[in-house]
């Protein structure tokens, strides 16, 4: 693999099969930064290619055959140097967007959406991955740690502890964590307000 300026390139698959979106999407990818190649859109494939060549991001649709994206994540969560993820999705679906933007260094786009915007969100994730940043695991018993978990997150965000609602918002945050069913009652009480 080439390097540049004493770095590695970040090693993107990009897992379609649509001539004309891989061209777009390699295309713009195509940076001193990334090194991206294709992979047939199918689960089976992406995996196995996950297992063998250990990329640092995966770009995929969240329907494939064989394995869908949900299943991938699972199957690789385990892994040491597990890739990030970018899922993108034909269609709304809330609760796939849910479990991937619940899944450590995951991103969920809904076509249509902007090539420029993947090369930002893959930078997005390794940057994350490079510096650390908090993350909040679904199983993380003590209290007091997932408090100041949130804290440092709303804290690399830029939200001011100072604005009037921030309280509310940690509160907020801390009850979706712990009870993930609100988030669904939630949605299903704002989008007809929305709609």
């Amino acid at each position: 693999m080439e390097h540049c300026t004493q770095k590695r390139k970040i090693k993107v698959i990009v897992g379609f099969d649509s001539a004309d979106e891989l061209k777009c999407v390699v295309s713009t990818l195509c940076c001193p930064e990334i090194y991206a190649y294709t992979r047939k859109r199918d689960g089976k494939v992406i995996l196995n290619s996950i297992l063998k060549e250990k990329p640092d991001v995966v770009i995929m649709y969240t329907t494939m055959p064989n394995f869908d994206a949900l299943s991938i994540i699972k199957k690789t969560k385990d892994l040491p140097n597990r890739p990030a993820y970018i899922v993108i999705s034909t269609y709304v679906n809330d609760v796939v967007e849910y479990e991937v933007m619940s899944t450590k260094r995951a991103h969920f786009i809904q076509i249509p959406y902007d090539e420029e915007d993947l090369k930002d969100r893959i930078f997005s994730l390794m940057e994350m991955e490079q510096n650390h940043l908090p993350y909040i695991e679904k199983n993380e018993k003590d209290e007091k740690e997932l408090y100041l978990r949130v804290t440092n997150i709303l804290q690399h965000t830029g939200i001011s502890a100072n604005l009037k609602e921030y309280k509310n918002l940690q509160i907020g945050i801390l009850l979706a964590i712990k009870h993930p069913e609100y988030v669904s009652h939630v949605i299903r009480q704002l989008y007809p307000k929305i709609a």
